[in-house]
Protein backbone atom coordinates (compact mmCIF):
# COMPACT_ATOMS: atom_id res chain seq x y z
CA UNK A 1 0.00 0.00 0.00
CA UNK A 2 1.38 3.19 -0.84
CA UNK A 3 1.62 6.15 1.60
CA UNK A 4 -0.91 8.67 0.12
CA UNK A 5 -3.49 5.09 0.19
CA UNK A 6 -2.62 4.88 4.26
CA UNK A 7 -3.09 8.25 4.65
CA UNK A 8 -6.50 8.14 2.99
CA UNK A 9 -7.17 4.87 5.27
CA UNK A 10 -6.59 7.06 8.86
CA UNK A 11 -8.32 9.73 7.93
CA UNK A 12 -11.19 7.66 6.82
CA UNK A 13 -10.87 5.34 10.05
CA UNK A 14 -10.52 8.60 12.26
CA UNK A 15 -13.56 10.54 11.03
CA UNK A 16 -15.89 7.46 12.45
CA UNK A 17 -14.12 6.58 15.47
CA UNK A 18 -15.31 9.51 17.64
CA UNK A 19 -12.56 10.02 19.73
CA UNK A 20 -11.78 14.05 19.71
CA UNK A 21 -8.05 14.64 19.47
CA UNK A 22 -7.44 17.65 21.41
CA UNK A 23 -3.82 17.59 22.76
CA UNK A 24 -0.54 17.85 20.46
CA UNK A 25 2.35 16.48 22.30
CA UNK A 26 6.19 16.72 20.95
CA UNK A 27 8.75 14.55 23.16
CA UNK A 28 12.74 15.48 22.68
CA UNK A 29 15.19 13.68 24.28
CA UNK A 30 18.85 15.16 25.15
CA UNK A 31 22.04 14.45 24.10
CA UNK A 32 22.99 13.19 27.93
CA UNK A 33 19.88 10.74 28.09
CA UNK A 34 20.41 9.36 24.88
CA UNK A 35 24.30 8.96 25.71
CA UNK A 36 23.46 7.53 28.92
CA UNK A 37 21.00 5.11 27.59
CA UNK A 38 22.55 4.04 24.02
CA UNK A 39 19.61 5.58 22.76
CA UNK A 40 20.53 5.95 19.07
CA UNK A 41 17.33 4.50 17.74
CA UNK A 42 13.46 3.86 17.21
CA UNK A 43 13.57 1.04 18.98
CA UNK A 44 15.23 3.00 22.21
CA UNK A 45 12.76 5.95 21.47
CA UNK A 46 10.13 3.45 21.75
CA UNK A 47 10.56 1.83 24.98
CA UNK A 48 11.42 4.97 26.42
CA UNK A 49 8.01 6.87 25.06
CA UNK A 50 6.52 3.36 26.57
CA UNK A 51 7.47 4.07 30.27
CA UNK A 52 6.21 7.14 29.61
CA UNK A 53 2.91 6.51 28.67
CA UNK A 54 2.52 3.48 31.61
CA UNK A 55 3.77 6.82 33.91
CA UNK A 56 0.71 8.52 32.53
CA UNK A 57 -1.87 5.77 32.39
CA UNK A 58 -1.03 5.10 36.13
CA UNK A 59 -1.42 8.50 37.15
CA UNK A 60 -4.66 8.78 35.43
CA UNK A 61 -6.36 5.89 36.11
CA UNK A 62 -4.61 4.13 38.73
CA UNK A 63 -4.32 0.57 38.71
CA UNK A 64 -6.90 0.07 36.33
CA UNK A 65 -4.48 0.34 33.25
CA UNK A 66 -2.91 -2.60 34.49
CA UNK A 67 -6.24 -4.60 35.42
CA UNK A 68 -8.70 -3.78 32.49
CA UNK A 69 -6.60 -2.40 30.01
CA UNK A 70 -7.65 1.60 30.38
CA UNK A 71 -5.28 4.21 28.89
CA UNK A 72 -5.56 7.20 27.02
CA UNK A 73 -6.55 7.38 23.68
CA UNK A 74 -3.29 8.68 21.33
CA UNK A 75 -1.82 8.25 18.42
CA UNK A 76 2.36 7.70 18.11
CA UNK A 77 4.63 8.40 15.68
CA UNK A 78 8.22 8.54 15.76
CA UNK A 79 10.69 10.82 14.09
CA UNK A 80 13.98 11.14 13.41
CA UNK A 81 16.06 14.45 11.74
CA UNK A 82 19.30 15.59 11.69
CA UNK A 83 18.48 18.83 13.69
CA UNK A 84 17.17 16.83 16.85
CA UNK A 85 17.77 13.35 16.58
CA UNK A 86 14.89 10.48 17.25
CA UNK A 87 11.67 12.53 19.23
CA UNK A 88 8.24 11.22 19.64
CA UNK A 89 5.08 13.03 18.40
CA UNK A 90 1.54 11.89 19.19
CA UNK A 91 -1.93 13.42 19.31
CA UNK A 92 -4.45 12.70 22.60
CA UNK A 93 -7.85 12.99 24.28
CA UNK A 94 -8.18 14.71 26.94
CA UNK A 95 -10.05 11.85 29.93
CA UNK A 96 -13.53 12.86 30.87
CA UNK A 97 -12.40 12.62 34.37
CA UNK A 98 -10.15 15.28 33.71
CA UNK A 99 -10.11 19.01 32.05
CA UNK A 100 -7.70 19.78 29.31
CA UNK A 101 -5.04 21.58 31.80
CA UNK A 102 -4.81 18.92 34.28
CA UNK A 103 -4.48 16.35 31.61
CA UNK A 104 -1.42 18.12 29.85
CA UNK A 105 -0.25 19.26 33.63
CA UNK A 106 -0.05 15.52 33.92
CA UNK A 107 1.85 14.93 30.06
CA UNK A 108 4.49 17.65 31.06
CA UNK A 109 5.07 16.17 34.28
CA UNK A 110 5.22 12.81 33.66
CA UNK A 111 7.89 13.35 30.54
CA UNK A 112 9.89 15.68 33.07
CA UNK A 113 9.73 12.76 35.62
CA UNK A 114 12.02 10.78 33.24
CA UNK A 115 13.86 13.37 31.18
CA UNK A 116 15.37 15.33 34.70
CA UNK A 117 17.42 13.36 35.57
CA UNK A 118 19.72 13.41 32.17
CA UNK A 119 19.36 17.17 32.15
CA UNK A 120 20.50 19.03 35.24
CA UNK A 121 20.76 22.49 34.86
CA UNK A 122 19.24 22.20 31.40
CA UNK A 123 15.91 24.43 30.30
CA UNK A 124 13.45 21.67 30.81
CA UNK A 125 10.37 23.42 28.80
CA UNK A 126 12.34 22.17 25.75
CA UNK A 127 12.13 18.69 26.35
CA UNK A 128 7.99 18.94 26.09
CA UNK A 129 6.12 20.46 23.64
CA UNK A 130 2.18 20.25 24.64
CA UNK A 131 -0.35 22.23 23.06
CA UNK A 132 -4.29 22.48 22.43
CA UNK A 133 -4.81 21.00 18.68
CA UNK A 134 -5.33 23.62 15.81
CA UNK A 135 -5.04 23.07 12.47
CA UNK A 136 -4.25 19.24 11.01
CA UNK A 137 -1.31 18.22 13.45
CA UNK A 138 -2.57 14.34 12.48
CA UNK A 139 -1.37 15.34 9.00
CA UNK A 140 2.14 16.89 10.52
CA UNK A 141 3.05 14.51 12.20
CA UNK A 142 2.28 11.15 10.18
CA UNK A 143 4.20 13.43 7.02
CA UNK A 144 7.22 10.38 7.36
CA UNK A 145 5.40 8.06 9.44
CA UNK A 146 3.84 5.93 6.37
CA UNK A 147 7.32 5.35 4.40
CA UNK A 148 8.47 2.31 7.19
CA UNK A 149 11.66 3.79 8.61
CA UNK A 150 12.95 4.50 5.10
CA UNK A 151 15.03 8.08 3.91
CA UNK A 152 12.24 10.37 2.03
CA UNK A 153 14.21 13.60 1.67
CA UNK A 154 17.39 15.32 1.37
CA UNK A 155 17.72 16.39 5.21
CA UNK A 156 17.49 12.14 6.22
CA UNK A 157 14.24 12.79 8.16
CA UNK A 158 12.54 9.24 8.93
CA UNK A 159 9.84 8.37 10.76
CA UNK A 160 8.03 5.58 11.66
CA UNK A 161 4.39 4.78 12.81
CA UNK A 162 4.35 3.73 16.71
CA UNK A 163 2.35 0.41 17.17
CA UNK A 164 3.04 -0.53 20.27
CA UNK A 165 2.25 2.84 21.87
CA UNK A 166 -0.91 3.89 19.99
CA UNK A 167 -3.70 3.32 21.73
CA UNK A 168 -7.14 4.02 19.73
CA UNK A 169 -9.30 3.29 22.25
CA UNK A 170 -10.99 5.84 23.99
Amino acid sequence: MRPADLRNALDNWDATNGIQWDTAVVLHTSDRMRAAENGWDDIWLQKTVGRYFNAVDRRIFKNEHKRRGVRCARFVTLERNASVGWHCHFITATPPNLTAAEFQQILECEWHEIARRYDRGNCQKAAAWIEPITGDYKRYITKHAFHHGVNIDAHNDIGTFDSMNTHLVA
